[in-house]
């Protein structure tokens, strides 16, 4: 006959790593300027901080038609929310005085849902847009 002491042990174990399992999503990754958070659920999940690799031109000042054209420059992907200072995945960093363009495009879960953006820290000039449409300006 078997120990019952082994079986009971066998019993807990599994049941530990049921409970292990983790409900919640993946959260998605912002990847080469690019961010789909069409799976994500803001009520269940909560807010989403824009953090990861956004697309970067260094020394141009783009506008959204400016995407249109597809006649760009090929962009750097920059660590948001760093400086530019600092080396990014291309282990490039960029003086400390210059300007830029930031680009991310976010796929939301609903188009015609009303998000907010919070930007806690802007140090100089900025322009935004969101879906070709201004939205403020600093500086």
């Amino acid at each position: 006959m078997k120990n019952p002491r082994i079986s009971l042990i066998g019993v807990f174990f599994i049941l530990f790593i049921i409970s292990c399992k983790n409900d919640h999503p993946k959260k998605p990754e912002i990847i080469r300027g690019f961010l789909d958070l069409s799976t994500w659920d803001f009520k269940k999940n909560g807010i989403f901080y824009l953090t990861g690799d956004w697309e970067f031109y260094w020394h141009y000042l783009f506008e959204p038609e400016d995407f249109e054209t597809n006649k760009l420059v090929d962009p750097d992907y920059i660590n948001v929310p760093f400086s530019w200072t600092k080396k990014n995945n291309s282990n490039r960093s960029y003086p400390e005085f210059g300007y830029g363009t930031y680009r991310l495009r976010i796929i939301v879960p609903d188009d015609s849902a009303a998000y907010k953006f919070h930007f806690s820290s802007i140090f100089s000039s900025a322009k935004v847009w969101i879906n070709g449409s201004f939205c403020f300006e600093k500086g």
